[in-house]
């Protein structure tokens, strides 16, 4: 009895062991492998560091947006044009806003912080592999005309309904449109639709 209880206690400790032992090499190797090692995968936004490497902040730029209502008189045609010269990625955009019917404009100037990071956001959704027409032959719809020119690079969108266009090329749109909002026009000059303050270009 004594040498059976022995021989059981003997071969229960041995397959205790070799229990532990397997775990802990499975542990061992599982540590060193590939894919252990390797990083956790960082976010970050499309093209962040590609534009920021990039030197075209340094080139001339210039972004003009274009709405016309069709079939709609007062709706507010407007066009918008920001314009920044060569090498001077830390000044100013100037700004010109007309009023498409009456031809009176006024002049401001976008802080740099805006308009580098508008051209950001034309570069990464892609604006400059879009399509040059959206949404042709529509009657009673807002026609949108957008050109981006940033350096030799130059495209121009048109769609003849801007709420049948491909998603980043709206959030464009809009994109430019809260810019100017922060554009610090000059003073004196009130909104082109009062038409109040305003010099009427010759045309």
């Amino acid at each position: 009895m004594r040498r059976s209880a022995l021989f059981i206690l003997i071969a229960c400790t041995s397959f205790t062991l070799g229990v532990i032992v397997s775990a802990a090499w499975r542990f061992i190797r599982s540590s060193h492998s590939p894919a252990a090692s390797t990083p956790a995968t960082v976010t970050r936004q499309p093209g962040y560091a590609s534009v920021l490497a990039s030197e075209e902040f340094d080139l001339p730029a210039e972004i003009s947006f274009e709405r016309v209502y069709d079939g709609c008189d007062g709706c507010g045609d407007r066009k918008l044009v920001f314009q920044r010269a060569g090498s001077k990625r830390f000044e100013e955009a100037i700004t010109t806003e007309t009023d498409l019917h009456s031809k009176v404009e006024r002049q401001g100037k976008l802080n740099p912080y805006y308009f580098n990071n508008l051209l950001r956001l034309i570069e990464d959704q892609g604006f400059f592999e879009m399509n040059n027409q959206y949404a042709m032959g529509w009657v009673d719809a807002a026609t949108v005309r957008v050109t981006v020119r940033v350096g030799d690079r130059h495209k121009t969108i048109v769609a003849g309904n801007e709420g049948d266009v491909p998603l980043q090329l709206w959030g464009i749109y809009y994109a430019i449109e809260g810019a100017a909002a922060k554009v610090k026009w000059q003073t004196g000059l009130e909104d082109p639709q009062s038409n109040k303050s305003l010099r009427r270009t010759h045309h």
